[in-house]
C-alpha cells in the first residue's frame, strides 16, 4: 500500500495492447484481484503451486498490505488466512522496503501483473519466502490473428500453427484454442490492403509452455498453418 503519489515508482505501467500502448495502474490491478477478473481456475504461484482464492480479503485503503484477512488454499487444500500485497512488478516489494516493515509480516501472497525474472518467491522479514502469483504469466499468453471466410474451413481447434515475429528467434509452435463463431470487420490495427474492410474471423492459438515467454503483449506476428499436425 502506498500514499498514491504520482512520484511513487511502480504505480503505473505501460503495456502494449492490440491498439498500441496503454497505461495500467496498480489500483486497477487491485480491482482485478478483488473482483476475481483473471483466470482463477488455473491460478498458480511461480513455483507451480495451485492457488484457490476462497476470499480475496478486505481492501485496505490505508497503510499496510492492500488486502487484509484473505483466505486461500494452496496445493495441500488447507485454508490459510493472511494479507495480500499487490504490485505491478515483483521488484516493487524490495523497492518499497516492505520486508523491513512489520505491517507486512502477515502477507501470505504477493500478487503481481508481470512475472518476475529469475525469482519464484518474494522475501519477507528474516528471508521468509512469500509465494508470488502473476496475473499475466507466460502460460496465459496466446496469439490472436484473423482469417477470411474462405480460410476458415481449413482451420480447427487443436490444429498446429507456426508463429514468427521480429526478435522471437526460431519459429514458435502453437495450437488453435478458439475460433470466433461470428465475423467482424478487420480491426484497424491490422494494415492489409487485401483484408481491409472485409469480414474476418478471430482465431486464438496457445504456444507450447516453453515458448510462451517469447511472445509479448501487442507484438506483431506472422501466423501460418503448420504441416506437422
Amino acid at each position: 500500500m502506498h500514499d498514491g503519489s504520482p512520484s511513487q515508482p511502480g504505480m503505473v505501467a505501460e503495456v502494449q495492447g492490440l491498439d498500441g500502448a496503454f497505461t495500467f495502474s496498480e489500483k486497477l490491478l487491485q480491482k482485478l484481484w478483488l473482483r476475481g477478473d483473471f483466470e482463477r481456475a488455473v491460478a498458480a504461484t511461480m513455483e507451480g503451486r495451485r492457488v484457490q482464492i476462497v476470499h480475496p480479503g478486505k481492501w485496505n485503503l490505508l497503510g499496510g498490505p492492500d488486502f487484509r484477512a484473505a483466505r486461500l488454499r494452496f496445493d495441500d487444500g488447507r485454508e490459510t488466512v493472511g494479507d495480500i500485497e499487490v504490485h505491478l512488478r515483483a521488484g516493487d516489494w524490495a523497492a518499497h522496503r516492505h520486508a523491513e516493515d512489520a505491517a507486512y509480516d502477515d502477507v501470505i501472497l504477493h500478487v503481481v501483473l508481470f512475472p518476475p525474472e529469475g525469482a519464484t518467491a518474494t522475501r519477507g522479514a528474516g528471508g521468509r519466502e512469500i509465494p508470488v502469483l502473476a496475473l499475466l504469466p507466460p502460460a496465459n499468453r496466446k496469439a490472436r490473428f484473423y482469417v477470411g471466410e474462405a480460410e476458415l474451413a481449413s482451420l480447427a481447434p487443436g490444429q498446429r500453427v507456426a508463429i514468427t515475429c521480429d526478435g522471437c528467434g526460431a519459429t514458435i509452435g502453437a495450437r488453435i484454442s478458439r475460433i470466433a463463431a461470428q465475423p467482424e470487420y478487420t480491426p484497424p490495427v491490422i494494415y492489409s490492403n487485401a483484408q481491409r474492410a472485409k469480414l474476418v474471423f478471430m482465431v486464438e492459438a496457445r504456444p507450447e509452455p516453453a515458448d510462451a515467454p517469447r511472445l509479448h503483449p501487442g507484438q506483431p506476428l506472422e501466423v501460418r498453418r503448420d504441416g506437422a499436425n
